[in-house]
């Protein structure tokens, strides 16, 4: 079979790589943490709703429909700089408010250190599921039915066959990798917001949220349209995701003391219930 019309199988190996960094790994996560710190299920739980809400059922929804517009397409290849910055601000903008719908609603009252980098790993883990994830899971199945011969041969497909049969097999990988290091970033972000919301000053704390989090998806698409590689590029990304694993680190002494709350059931437990 010819090669534009095959997926190869070291391009299958990485989209099945990427599916299980960008599905498994925040998952594996979570476990771990939730072996390691009580109660922090829920506030991963709720660290997923405050991406869900304003990226899945409100932002991207809006974005796709604005894509289908000729106009808006050919304004963004025209125009570099100014499209780069407004997908960097609408996400910083709409990612920050559900940051804060999370840390000042759902989680106010159990708010700390511990709860902060659970919300930002569901932030994080949602993203990587419901963006790459899923992306991958679509990925894998066409290619299946690219090599099987059963993909009907309609117009609207060609695109996505040329992509799966056409594309470096290592941008494939490079899904996933990106997405171990933005969970990083995410649970940076999410727990520098937490700590100027526990010091009372959510709106110094929401503005240097939203210009990290601009800076880091205005410059990274912005060198590459300018012809940065793709390795290059991924390379400033794990240095943010040092930067932020080193923060988070650094931030842990900043928190105040909080003390869990017993499990009831432990409770029960030692009291002969």
């Amino acid at each position: 079979m010819p090669e534009t019309t095959f997926v190869s199988s070291d391009r299958l190996l990485f989209m099945f790589i990427t599916l299980g960094l960008s599905v498994l790994f925040p998952i594996a996560l979570w476990i771990v943490f939730a072996l390691r710190k009580k109660r922090v299920t829920a506030a991963v739980l709720a660290g997923t709703v405050g991406f869900v809400v304003p990226q899945l059922f409100i932002r991207v929804p809006v974005l796709q429909l604005m894509a289908l517009n000729q106009q808006w397409v050919a304004f963004c290849a025209r125009n570099t700089v100014l499209s780069c910055a407004f997908y960097a601000s609408t996400a910083a903008l709409f990612e920050t408010a559900g940051r804060i719908l999370v840390l000042r609603g759902l989680l106010h009252k159990s708010l700390s250190y511990d709860t902060a980098l659970g919300a930002g790993l569901g932030h994080g883990a949602a993203e990587s599921i419901g963006l790459i994830g899923m992306t991958y899971v679509n990925n894998i199945i066409l290619s299946f039915m690219i090599n099987a011969g059963t993909l009907p041969a309609a117009p609207e497909l060609q695109p996505a066959v040329e992509a799966l049969t056409q594309t470096q097999p290592s941008l494939f990988l490079l899904a996933g990798l990106e997405r171990v290091f933005t969970i990083a970033f995410h649970m940076a972000l999410t727990t520098v917001l937490s700590l100027f919301i526990l010091k009372k000053d959510l709106f110094k704390g929401a503005l240097l949220v939203i210009a990290m989090h601009f800076a880091v998806d205005f410059i990274v698409p912005l060198a590459m349209a300018k012809g940065l590689n793709a390795w290059a590029a991924e390379c400033i990304i794990c240095l943010v995701a040092l930067g932020s694993a080193a923060l988070i680190a650094l931030l842990k002494s900043k928190f105040p003391v909080v003390e869990s709350p017993e499990d009831p059931a432990a409770i029960a437990l030692r009291e002969g219930y």
